[in-house]
């Protein structure tokens, strides 16, 4: 009977520090990422960047210059499946778009321009009736 319970004890302990293991193994950022939707066709070019590092110079309307990486993002994708879990601080449309901010500001962007966003913000740029990337949280 004692050696059932302590069994049974183990089993209990070990599965709770398995699940300890799995909750901290989460990145503490996970689903609060920069992320970006390009739903806007082919014939439009989008890029997705990260900003801090890198041997190119994003030039943002609203952040300055940055150093960064970029990679472009084709049409119907989003940056997760360009390089997954990836923290996207920046997009840029190689043609003029809208850019409507979360407080529903729309800004109009020249092409080749930069715009930065923020970890908890989410982009999906579209044809809606014109080609625009609406910001949100």
């Amino acid at each position: 009977m004692i050696i059932r319970s302590v069994r049974r004890l183990a089993a209990v302990t070990g599965a709770c520090l398995l699940g300890v293991t799995l909750l901290t193994a989460t990145p503490a950022h996970a689903g609060v990422l920069g992320d970006v939707r390009n739903d806007l066709p082919s014939s439009y070019t989008v890029k997705i960047g990260t900003f801090g590092g890198g041997t190119s110079t994003c030039k943002t309307w609203n952040a300055g210059s940055q150093r960064c990486y970029h990679w472009w993002l084709p049409s119907g994708r989003d940056d997760d499946g360009i390089r997954p879990g990836m923290d996207t601080d920046g997009f840029m449309v190689e043609q003029p778009v809208l850019v409507v901010l979360r407080t529903g500001v729309g800004i109009h962007v020249a092409a080749f321009s930069w715009t930065k966003i923020s970890d908890l913000e989410s982009v999906r740029c579209s044809l809606s009736p014109s080609a625009s990337c609406v910001i949100s949280s």
